[in-house]
């Protein structure tokens, strides 16, 4: 059987067509093979110390690998890169080998909308191999193909198809079915990453040791008094995935620390309603909170039954600081239930702990202004408003309170995204207690796609709500309620707190995790039948 692998193999290998679709696709050697010199009696003279070393090039290597070789040692004469000839090369290389230069990071990838989270790298090799494990054909490019082949042997090539990078996404896309080998630097929203062993690319402080689906490249193999140190400063240390350009942004939906909520946290503690999800939001290097109401000391004590008319004791901004906030959304209805003072303490408060805010503000001019973050070298603007109208009124110009969702808001969006910024809009919209938009609701959020957001979120949903994704943009129409007290339906219990990974400048895709809100307060992560069930209903939903 494994014969007629090899020849079914090499049979596709010769019709096959990489990306260009113009050179076929030929099965690279494990490693380079060396023929050793022929064996003597005598007493070998001293060999001298060559002033230049040839190195070869494996064929597997991807193009972009061997064009940052060739850059950083083009003007060293020690080494000299050849394709073939050399008595070393530079080809993938076990975790541990010596001589490592460089690691390139592959993610598996499925249609976002993709009920499952992780598979096995038992199974996914196995599917490779043409073992029906898993639904679907697996895509990749002729590059990545040759790569693997290398690690895994040759694909069964009625399941392992070449596909131009340009196209993975859409045919992907289409099918809604089936899987793709990537380039994590190379990711896009339209494309789910799945875990593969419990490790995904789109965490921070993955093992690269450990994830399977890391390819090491180094000198292999390492010849007598080569200068494998002199040559690792000249030649290493490169990656397509570098955690100092990454930003992970964790996005939430409603925060209102009142009535039971408030209860709950008298009664446990005032860090209670995080006890089981601080860390997803701890975790991020940027966690997005959208608080609807104001702290003030006056705040009568919480009742569960209360009313609409919000405060929250000021010793509940230690829950915001505990989990990690860094950047407060001001759109909410309830900021100014109590008059303006409260909100102007709020915003004191937020200062003194170092939390940044947009959306609203101390006054119409503040409220209107974008929120810029700059970090890992990832340009994110956040800008919000809300266009139903508090019931205490909108920021005025002397007055603080929420943005209105004005034309200069779409002009400052526009502008932003010229300005090489990725705008990240959030709506304070009508409150919808279905998983569906309304069609109206689908065209307002659409709109500040087009103007330039790469992300629009929706803060207003009690309800989670489904989701609309497409090349370089992400819309969730509602992400439920974070910190709040409703029960009922069940709707208002699920809830989704959305990580969002930039790399280089460029917006790969979001990670959602689920919870399930508990004792009127408290989210939990889901179990993994709650979770598959909402999702899939919410795919569903997809307009």
């Amino acid at each position: 059987m494994r014969y007629l692998a090899r020849i079914r193999w090499l049979a596709f290998a010769a019709l096959a067509l990489d990306g260009m679709g113009c050179r076929a696709i030929d099965l690279p050697p494990a490693f380079p093979t060396v023929t050793p010199a022929p064996t003597s009696t005598a007493t070998p003279a001293p060999t001298p110390t060559p002033s230049w070393w040839p190195i070869g090039l494996h064929p597997a290597l991807p193009g972009e690998v061997r064009a940052e070789l060739q850059r950083r040692l083009a003007a060293d004469p020690r080494w000299q890169l050849v394709e073939s000839g050399g008595a070393s090369w530079i080809a993938p290389v076990p975790a541990g080998a010596p001589g490592r230069l460089g690691a390139w990071i592959y993610a598996l990838t499925a249609p976002f909308p993709t009920a499952t989270d992780e598979v096995s790298l038992d199974a996914l090799r196995a599917h490779w191999q043409g073992q029906d494990t898993l639904p679907g054909p697996l895509l990749a490019t002729t590059e990545t193909i040759r790569l693997f082949s290398v690690l895994w042997g040759p694909p069964d090539p009625e399941v392992v198809h070449p596909v131009p990078e340009a196209e993975i996404a859409d045919r992907l896309w289409a099918a809604r079915i089936g899987w793709a080998l990537v380039p994590f630097h190379r990711l896009e929203p339209r494309l789910k990453v799945i875990a593969v062993e419990g490790l995904s690319p789109m965490e921070r402080g993955l093992d690269l040791g450990r994830y399977p689906l890391t390819i090491w490249f180094g000198v292999a193999p390492i010849p007598s008094g080569f200068p494998a140190v002199e040559f690792q400063q000249a030649a290493g240390g490169w990656t397509n995935r570098d955690e100092s350009r990454m930003t992970v942004l964790a996005m939430t939906g409603v925060t209102a620390l009142v009535r039971a909520t408030a209860v709950q946290m008298e009664r446990y503690g005032v860090l209670f309603p995080a006890r089981d999800i601080a860390p997803w939001l701890q975790s991020a290097d940027l966690t997005h909170l959208s608080n609807e109401v104001s702290f003030w000391e006056g705040c009568p004590p919480p009742r569960p039954r209360s009313g609409v008319v919000f405060c929250s004791d000021p010793r509940y901004a230690e829950l915001l600081r505990h989990v990690g906030a860094d950047i407060i959304e001001l759109t909410g209805n309830h900021l100014n239930d109590y008059g303006r003072e409260p909100l102007r303490a709020t915003l004191a408060i937020y200062r003194s702990l170092g939390m940044r805010y947009y959306g609203g503000g101390e006054n119409l001019e503040e409220a209107l202004r974008p929120l810029r973050v700059e970090h890992n070298g990832n340009r994110l603007a956040f800008v919000g408003c809300n266009p139903v109208g508090p019931a205490y009124g909108w920021a005025t110009p002397t007055e603080p309170g929420a943005a209105p969702c004005v034309p200069e808001l779409e002009e400052t969006v526009r502008r932003l995204r010229a300005e090489g910024w990725l705008p990240i809009v959030t709506l304070q919209y009508w409150e919808f207690y279905d998983y569906a938009p309304t069609p109206q609701q689908v065209q307002d959020f659409r709109r500040w796609r087009d103007l330039g957001a790469v992300i629009v979120s929706g803060s207003q949903g009690h309800h989670a709500q489904t989701f609309e994704v497409g090349p370089g943009w992400f819309i969730h129409y509602g992400l439920g309620n974070l910190f709040f007290d409703q029960v009922d339906p069940i709707g208002v219990r699920q809830t989704f707190i959305d990580r969002h990974v930039f790399y280089e400048g460029r917006y790969l895709g979001v990670v959602l995790q689920t919870a399930f809100l508990e004792d009127f307060a408290r989210p939990r992560p889901m179990t993994e039948a709650e979770r598959r069930a909402v999702l899939e209903l919410l795919f569903g939903l997809m307009p």
